[in-house]
């Protein structure tokens, strides 16, 4: 590795000090026509150049690598970094002050002392992260403090070089991984909570679909079929059944299939505060993972994964945690996202969804009128709550549907969307208005009935 690609070298106040103290004695002895003071002051005015010139020259050339005990985290996890420096020049290092520099968003930089390494010698120092915020972190880099003998002069030295500008992407693992040198990255998890299990006519049990009975009955040839959906392609058209049936019916291949959900998240930049952004994360998190316990293929659905083609992919639960995780702002626009939820057929929708700021038509009317499901709606960036017009249109369409922000526990929403019903609104105890701000609310009309929290009974 090239030598240091950062660093700085100055005096220190003692350095000054000396300098001027020796062009003091060197013009003093000179004009006196004093020879001893002058060679006193010639030796402390050459003092301070020195120390710069070794300080500089002393630069480490070094490797620094990092071994992460495990590179992905769940929000208050822990792990276990250790740092290993490596000298790959010709001059021996002095005992040193290392700083490493750690994101915020999992601890504090940390400082710690190596003892003096010989050329080729190696060091190691370790040190703890842990999991506060959602999102991929680099660690580092590592600035190593220089410093003279005499303490005349100091400075900095990063011993690496830039951060590539593709970042590690690592999968999820238990044992040590070396993320190589010059920076690691640790993924951080959106916090996931238990939730209420789905009732059985909503989750659809075992999560293994069943051959429709009035499909059944068309089949021929072995062939299984299904009534017809909008975006069908017409060659799956099974005429024969049609013609018997009176409305078109296609062939469906796989009997039977796993059942699939589909989460949508609002990713319009600049449309959620970052606190209500992190509850939907956290909520569609702990949603799939209820779902994927239950035998769920999962799809994720946002405006940037619908822009990149990549909405149709179908995702583990461990695929679904990291790519939240990774997620941010997408386009502004939302145009093709009901389509897309309605080719992916799934058998559940979940969606947490963002009202607009202005009054303009909102982007969801059609995922509304298209889908049934569970809808979250979340406050503008302007705290404005999700507005209870937008969970009426929700509920006529058959939709449990509730409002909330990030004052509102994941597991009390969610409880309050299953026990909500279309045509009737409905509030968790102690709750307060529909569309109020801190509260949860379920969608409906004007009758009200209130829903006990999760392990309370009426």
């Amino acid at each position: 590795m090239s030598p240091s690609s950062s660093s700085g070298v100055a005096l220190t106040r003692r350095g000054w000090a000396v300098l001027v103290s020796g062009l003091i004695l060197l013009a003093a002895g000179l004009a006196l026509g004093l020879p001893e003071l002058s060679r006193a002051g010639l030796l402390l005015t050459v003092l301070p150049p020195l120390a710069l010139t070794l300080t500089w020259l002393m630069r480490p050339q070094a490797d620094i690598r990092r071994t992460v005990s495990q590179d992905t985290l769940s929000q208050g996890e822990s792990a276990e970094v250790t740092v290993g420096l490596t000298i790959t020049g010709f001059w021996p290092q002095p005992a040193r002050e290392v700083i490493e520099d750690v994101p915020a968003a999992l601890g504090e930089r940390v400082r710690f002392a190596i003892a003096p390494i010989e050329p080729r010698g190696r060091a190691r120092a370790g040190y703890t992260v842990t999991g506060r915020h959602r999102g991929e972190y680099a660690l580092g880099p590592a600035t190593v403090l220089l410093s003279d003998p005499l303490g005349l002069s100091r400075g900095r030295a990063i011993p690496e070089q830039a951060r590539p500008a593709e970042p590690v992407k690592t999968g999820f693992t238990r044992e040590p991984v070396d993320l190589g040198s010059p920076h690691a990255c640790v993924l951080v998890l959106p916090a996931v909570v238990p939730l209420a299990q789905l009732p059985r006519g909503l989750s659809g049990g075992s999560g293994v679909r069943p051959i429709p009975d009035q499909a059944a009955a068309f089949e021929a040839d072995d062939v299984t079929t299904r009534t017809y959906r909008h975006g069908d392609e017409i060659r799956r058209v099974h005429w024969p059944a049609t013609a018997r049936r009176g409305q078109l019916i296609v062939r469906q291949e796989e009997r039977p299939t796993r059942r699939r959900a589909v989460l949508v998240f609002d990713d319009r930049p600049g449309r959620l505060s970052p606190e209500d952004l992190e509850w939907g994360l956290s909520a569609l998190a702990s949603a799939g993972m209820l779902l994927a316990g239950q035998g769920h293929l999962l799809h994720l659905v946002t405006g940037a994964r619908l822009s990149a083609g990549e909405a149709g992919q179908a995702l583990t639960a461990d695929q679904l945690l990291r790519l939240l995780a990774r997620l941010g702002p997408g386009p502004r626009a939302s145009a093709g996202l009901a389509t897309a939820v309605q080719r992916l057929d799934g058998d559940l929708v979940v969606a947490a969804l963002g009202a607009n700021e202005e009054d303009g038509a909102w982007p969801w009317r059609d995922l509304v009128a298209a889908e049934t499901g569970i809808l979250l709606g979340l406050p503008t960036v302007r705290r404005a709550p999700f507005p209870a017009s937008r969970l009426r249109q929700a509920s006529a369409h058959g939709w449990r549907a509730v409002a909330a922000d990030h004052t509102d526990r994941v597991e009390d929403a969610w409880h309050a969307a299953l026990r909500s019903k279309p045509g009737r609104a409905s509030t968790l105890a102690g709750a307060g208005d529909v569309a109020g701000a801190g509260t949860v609310a379920a969608a409906g009309s004007a009758e009200v009935t209130e829903v006990p929290p999760p392990g309370e009974t009426r």
